[in-house]
């Protein structure tokens, strides 16, 4: 049970009761230009970037390379998430009376949708890797669906994702690492060839595989 709180201290934020299906009819109504001017809901969202970033009250990303324009909400015992893909008029709309991170879900929705491959969630089970092997994987990788770089470091014998904290990179093989942290769906997945030397990298989440490139050691920005 979540811990009780006073849902008026949010104000507006916080203070709203609704269901699927009636965020689903507001969306429609705001994307139909119904709620404000077409020249302000353009404005809205049109991100503080090239083609990603901030707009005004929402969030805009690139995501199986569509535009894809967003929010989520949290309060105690409640998460929320609302996310329309506007040129292919396609809403994801989740609520739960649970504390939890609802990003994972939704890209795995938005990847059965698009028709791509989603690999089944599963009980990942660690096992023992040399740590000398660990130091082949370390590096900087981009591109996929990736929307940051994935920085991935050893450190104390062991691999991490370095994402403004390090995150431990569990091993349950000696090329396939995960995260063990709760409702996160992250793994990574190395290749190797006959002389052990890394040859692809994969990126896994939400059940999503997607080949990423290591960065040149001597690459600068």
């Amino acid at each position: 049970n979540s811990r009780i709180i006073n849902i008026n201290v949010s104000f507006s934020a916080g203070g709203l009761f609704s269901s699927v299906h009636d965020l689903f009819n507001w969306q429609q109504a705001l994307f139909a230009g119904k709620i404000i001017h077409d020249t302000s809901l353009n404005k809205m969202n049109r991100p503080n970037h090239e083609d990603r970033g901030a707009g005004y009250g929402v969030f805009i990303e690139k995501i199986f390379g569509r535009k894809a324009v967003f929010h989520s909400g949290a309060l105690l015992g409640f998460s929320s998430y609302m996310i329309r893909y506007p040129d292919d008029e396609i809403s994801i709309i989740i609520l739960t009376n649970r504390d939890t991170n609802l990003d994972f879900l939704s890209k795995g929705l938005a990847a059965i949708l698009f028709n791509n491959e989603v690999i089944t969630p599963y009980k990942h089970k660690t096992v023992p890797v040399n740590p000398i092997l660990l130091k082949r994987y370390a590096g900087e990788y981009e591109g996929g669906n990736l929307s940051f770089p994935l920085n991935i470091i050893v450190k104390d014998n062991k691999l991490y994702q370095r994402l403004g904290r390090d995150i431990e990179l569990l091993p349950e093989s000696t090329t396939k690492f995960f995260v063990a942290e709760p409702d996160v769906d992250i793994q990574v997945e190395f290749e190797l060839n006959n002389r052990n030397e890394v040859t692809r990298i994969y990126f896994i989440e939400a059940g999503i595989k997607t080949e990423v490139k290591r960065k040149p050691a001597n690459f600068k920005k």
